[in-house]
């Protein structure tokens, strides 16, 4: 299989194939490419960071674009979700995407315009989690009905970038000032060492 990545600064997404092969696509009237996923309809989406858009690209290379509703939203990650849509960060917005394989956008607000949502993973428990960086939170969507929960994280401004899901089935987050690695744990709440570990449920 291949790999696909985004160009930032180049404005194109890019194609890698397993024998080193770079294939790369410029995006439509420019933009700013961040966070790229595969989509449960065989394409791969992307946020367009400063064009305020999310788009898809077939694995032949024929990109589509969406307009977020609000306006230098700059969404930034994007992952599949397990209902069969797509979500996305809006990092200036507050907000946090969903984008049907068809294009229909919906927007759902944080607690804050100002919080700074960046990375999202779809989660075990079937919604997807997100980390807000300014405000210093780990957040749950419920896919079903759109509600948000936040967390506060412990360590104070620690500033959290990335999330993703462990082979475990908890969730772990990048803590960028505080050194440290955070885990959400389903279930049993046990110490983690070096690290940050917030309940899951």
């Amino acid at each position: 299989r291949n790999v696909w990545f985004a160009e930032f600064s180049a404005g194109k997404i890019g194609e890698i194939t397993p024998s080193g092969a770079i294939t790369e696509y410029p995006i439509p009237g420019g933009g700013s490419p961040y966070g790229v996923t595969e989509g449960p309809d065989g394409n791969v989406w992307f946020t367009n960071f400063y064009g305020d858009m999310v788009g898809k690209i077939t694995p032949s290379g024929t990109i589509t674009q969406y307009s977020v509703p609000t306006g230098s939203s700059e969404p930034t990650f994007i992952t599949a979700g397990a209902d069969g849509n797509l979500w996305f960060t809006e990092f200036s917005a507050g907000k946090i995407g969903k984008v049907t394989t068809s294009g229909v956008v919906t927007e759902y607000p944080l607690s804050s315009s100002s919080s700074g949502p960046l990375g999202i993973t779809a989660a075990p428990d079937g919604n997807v989690w997100f980390v807000e960086y300014n405000d210093n939170n780990v957040g749950e969507v419920n896919v079903s009905t759109g509600a948000v929960t936040e967390r506060a994280i412990p360590t104070s401004s620690s500033h959290p970038y990335e999330i993703t899901t462990g082979p475990d089935g908890n969730l772990y987050f990048t803590e960028f000032s505080a050194n440290k690695i955070g885990e959400v744990q389903f279930g049993l709440d046990l110490p983690v060492v070096n690290g940050t570990t917030i309940s899951g449920q």
